[in-house]
This record gives structure tokens, sequence and C-alpha cells, in this order.
């Protein structure tokens, strides 16, 4: 074995020492860390394999979404040429909780009802201007409205526009 040989060897094991040394001390900071923010969280029943497994799970949680659809929502729209104009719009409603879609299923006749007033006052030529995510906009600020005026809170979190079709 020549010197060249040799030195680069112990080279590469003295910078391989150095990052396996470094990053110890990093980890073990970090599951020190996790560990005392966990400790309050975490029941003491679990056992050394989950709170290891703990460590390296993402820290946001994935939510539950569940959906209630409203379908065939038929509105007229004003129209100056003196031609009937339609538009058909399907809704689906996001919610979190089985209680929450219970709520939402309950107050159907209301969402409905605030989706016909918002749109029988536009006119055809508006609404065909309209964005999905400005259309999106006004139903939820319609439904703020109406939930605000029955004294209620909106059990639902959002409204997707799965279907919309104007005549």
């Amino acid at each position: 074995m020549t010197i060249k040989t040799f030195s680069m060897g112990l080279a590469i094991a003295m910078v391989s020492a150095v990052l396996a040394a470094v990053m110890a001390v990093v980890g073990a900071q970090h599951f020190a860390q996790a560990a005392s923010a966990n400790a309050a969280t975490t029941p003491q029943t679990q056992s050394a394999w989950q709170k290891f497994t703990h460590m390296f799970s993402s820290a946001e949680e994935e939510t539950q979404v569940l959906f209630v659809e409203i379908n065939n929502i038929m509105v007229s729209l004003k129209n100056d040429g003196g031609q009937a104009r339609y538009m058909l719009l399907e809704l689906a409603l996001t919610a979190k909780t089985e209680e929450a879609v219970k709520q939402t299923e309950m107050m159907i006749p209301a969402i409905r009802g605030a989706t016909v007033a918002l749109l029988t006052e536009k006119d055809y030529s508006l609404v065909r201007t309209l964005s999905v995510n400005d259309l999106h906009d006004e139903l939820m600020g319609a439904y703020q409205a109406r939930f605000k005026q029955l004294n209620s809170r909106i059990p639902f979190d959002d409204v997707i526009i799965s279907k919309m079709l104007l005549q």
C-alpha cells in the first residue's frame, strides 16, 4: 500500500467520522425537542416502537373531508333579449365531521334558497363572464349572509362547483 492510498483512505475516514458525529448531535437535539414537545400530548401508554415511529411521522395530520352534494339547482336568469335563460348548478359542500354533514343536509333548503336568490338577480351576460372562482366567492358570501340571518353558523367549510351549465 502506498502512502498516497493510505492518506486518501485516512482522509475519507476522518470526513466520514466528522459527518457522522455532526448528524448524531443534530439528530439527538431534534429528537429531544420533538419528545419534549410531544410529552404533553403523547399518552404515556405508548410503546417505545410507537414513540419511535411517531418521531418520523408528518407533523401535519391528514384530515378527513366529507361531501354533501346538492344536485340540479335550476335558476332563471335575467335576459334583455326576451328569451328565457337558465343556469343549472351542482354543488358539493365540504365538511370535516359526520355531525357537520348532518347539519349541512338539514340546511340544504336554506343553501338552495341563498343560491337561487343570488343568481336570479344576475343578468345572463354577466353570469357568462363570471369565473368559477368569482362565482365560488359570491356563493360563499351569500351563504354567510343567509346563515347570519338565520342566526346560525355555517356547518360546512367550502363549496365546490361540480357542474355549471348555462342555456
